[in-house]
This record gives structure tokens, sequence and C-alpha cells, in this order.
């Protein structure tokens, strides 16, 4: 495109297609090709997305280097014709391509989007896989990773993962998976409990394994080998009614299976606030109604131990793969208080190998400034917080870039919790 945005080649840009590398050149007095790069360009790069069948896609991007927040506009669309009437600014490439900028050096909005479940729904903030890509914005999460992917500091350009799970109020058929991991590690807030599944207010996890069933049981062995039995007799009816049988008495039998089932696995009741660590090989389901923000890493496994209706991912149960692995004790979650002064009470609730979670409870009028060497996710749980000046509503995310500094403020009338998510190593 001639005129206000000219096109550059990748050789021009330093480090190619990581644009904040374009910034900081620009912002350096240091770097003789500062007076070579113009303040506004356009440049393409082609990428393959590895979650869509490795399509190969070229991106345009049109930045505007003489803003401090580096605002950017990315399009899979071939350039456009614009004749006698080339555009003279970034937002006026905005509204021509109905985009809106993101802002590389401010938080990015998150938007997410809701992959249905057969127990409910994950909403993903931060997903890219083949059944959904998470936008910031307009534009896909993963375009912006590879475009200036050195902003969060990952070389695999898949993301912390934040999601929320919203269970289904029905029992048995909000329950998730009874299932474990060999390498995702999970750590769950709880932010609604419903009323009509539980009407005290305080809902459940399955969770570990039930020490006084095992102590009834003369050691592990014998312990796993009956729980794996009484897992298959259920399996058999389980599968008669996945398939269609019906009748009264073959429902009143899963019933009775499946409780023979619980027996041997602990439950943590769960309310408002708390929050549930997840180690790997450790089973877990959460039950029905107990809706919660999950941080995990970005792995996409599972070995499913039961299910109270049919798998629609595949055709076997991993009973027996699980259990040959499960650990036998969960262990003790560990929470610290890191501080409580100014009106913010900071807690790290989860550290695990790959990342650490922070609960930040904000009294009215309190300010947190975050600023990190890596890049951080950040999400209210209630109202009344404010970021970069706009709102920051119950259950809305921020991803934050390296090395940045943005102020959440509790502007209103109550105290606020703030969850910031950042990897580590």
């Amino acid at each position: 495109m001639k005129g206000t945005f000219p096109l550059l080649a990748l050789d021009d840009i330093p480090n190619r297609e990581r644009l904040s590398h374009v910034w900081l050149s620009q912002s350096s007095g240091h770097d003789k090709t500062k007076d070579s790069i113009p303040a506004t360009l356009q440049f393409q790069c082609a990428i393959i997305e590895e979650h869509n069948v490795d399509r190969q896609i070229t991106l345009t991007v049109y930045a505007d280097l003489g803003d401090p927040s580096l605002p950017v506009i990315v399009t899979d669309h071939p350039d456009e014709t614009y004749g006698d009437h080339p555009p003279t600014s970034l937002a006026e490439i905005a509204e021509r391509l109905d985009i809106r900028p993101v802002h590389l050096l401010h938080p990015w909005p998150l938007s997410s989007i809701r992959i249905p479940k057969p127990w409910g729904e994950e909403i993903w903030f931060t997903g890219i896989e083949a059944r959904g890509v998470s936008h910031v914005l307009d534009t896909p999460l993963h375009w912006l990773l590879h475009v200036a992917g050195d902003l969060f500091d990952t070389s695999s350009q898949l993301p912390l993962l934040l999601k929320i799970l919203a269970p289904l109020s029905h029992n048995p058929k909000g329950d998730l998976y009874f299932e474990l991991h060999e390498q995702k590690q999970e750590v769950y807030v709880v932010t609604q409990v419903d009323p009509e599944a539980w009407p005290d207010g305080v809902g459940e996890i399955r969770m570990g394994l039930s020490a006084e069933k095992r102590a009834s049981f003369e050691g592990r062995a014998a312990f796993l080998r009956s729980f794996h039995d009484s897992i298959r007799e259920y399996e058999h009816i389980r599968r008669q009614i996945d398939n269609g049988t019906t009748s009264g008495e073959l429902a009143s039998r899963e019933q009775e299976l499946r409780a023979v089932t619980e027996t041997y696995t602990d439950s943590i009741r769960l309310k408002v606030g708390d929050v549930v660590q997840v180690p790997t090989l450790v089973p877990h389901s959460l039950r029905h109604g107990v809706r919660v923000v999950e941080f995990q890493t970005p792995h996409y496994e599972r070995k499913i131990i039961s299910f109270a209706q049919k798998v629609v991912t595949q055709n076997e149960w991993d009973t027996e793969d699980a259990l040959n692995l499960v650990r036998t004790d969960v262990p003790e979650p560990t929470m610290l208080l890191i501080s409580d002064e100014d009106g913010n009470r900071c807690e790290l609730i989860c550290r695990f190998d790959a990342f650490e979670v922070y609960r930040h409870t904000l009294e009215p009028g309190a300010c947190l400034t975050l600023r990190s060497s890596r890049y951080q996710i950040v999400m209210a749980i209630t109202s009344g917080l404010e970021m970069a000046g706009d709102d920051l509503l119950p259950e809305q995310a921020m991803a934050l870039p390296r090395s940045t500094t943005s102020d959440c403020v509790n502007a209103g009338q109550s105290p606020a919790i703030l969850l910031v998510a950042a990897p580590l190593g």
C-alpha cells in the first residue's frame, strides 16, 4: 500500500516478525536503524497454524510506532485496494476493516469463547487449539503471539491456560470426568455455587482416594484392585445405557453401582472463594453446579477413570492405566501470605513447576501496581476493579506483556479480588 503505511520487507525490521523490537529500536537513540524505520508501517509474515491442520497463512500487520502503546492491526485478508483514498491513520484502517487495534504495550483484553461439554461448558480465555481459539478483542491470540511473542517470552506460543468451568446444575449430568493428569497442573478458584444444586451454598469436588476405605484393605494393591473391579462392574451397566438400553431396573442399578465406586474416593466441600490445587496423578472430579476459574498448564491429556454418562471423545475409559499411575495420597495444599499492607492482602495460592497464582484482596481505594519480567494473566473475581482506566468486570481477564506497568484500582465500596498468574522458570 502506498502512502501513509509503506510496506516493509521483513529484512528491514529488526528480529523479523518480533514487532516489539521494532518499537524498541524506534525508541532507542542507540540503534542505527531508527532513522530508516517510518513511524507508521505495514509488513507481512507467513505463519503455520499448527492447531488448524498446519494451515499456512500470510498476516498483514499495520503498526503505529509513534504511539508509545504500540497499537497494531493484524489481518489475514489480502492487501486492500484503496485507490485515491489511502488511509491516513491506524484508526481509519480499523474502521475500514472493522478490527479494533490491539495496543501491544498495554494490557490485552481477552475475549472468551464457549466450548460445549457433556457436563456443561468451558469458557476459554487463552485457548489455542482445533476446537477453538481465544481472541484479544477481534484478533486471534496466536496471531499476536506470532507477531510479538517476545512480549510473552514464550517460544511454544501456548501461554498459560485460563478458563472457566461451568458445570450444569443437575446431578449427575453436571459432574465432570473422574480423571487424573500426568502432566497438566491446575488450580481452581470457586466463583459460584448453584443454590438449586447446593441449597446450603457449599458444593463439592471429588478429590483423591479414601484413606478410610484404603485402611480396610491389606495394602495399596488390594485396594486398587477392588476399586478397579467396582468400576468395571459399573462400566458394564453404563455402556448398556449409553448404547440406548433403558429400563427402571437398569437405571436403579446404575445409581447403586456408581455409589459404590464413590465410596473409594474422598470429597472436599467448597464455597465461593475457596481454592483447590490439583497436582498431577491425583484423581478428581468437579461436581455439578460448582463454577470455577481454572489456571492450568497448556497440556491436553487426561486419563478417564469413570464417568456418569457417555464419553464422546474416546471409546474406552482409561481405568487400568490410570490406576497404575494414581497417587493414593493427596498433597496438602500450600498457601502463603505474602503481604498485607496498604489495603492489599496478597496470597500465593498456587506454585507448581510451571506457574504460580496470586490472589490480591484490595480494600476500597487501594491500588496494585503490576510489573514483571514475565508475562502475567489476570482475572477479576469481584466487581469494583479498574485497570488502565477501564472497568474490569467479574470474570473478565487481561494478559499483561512483560516489562510493562499496569495499575489496578479498587474503585468500588467493598473489598475486591484479583487473581494474577505468571509462568515460572
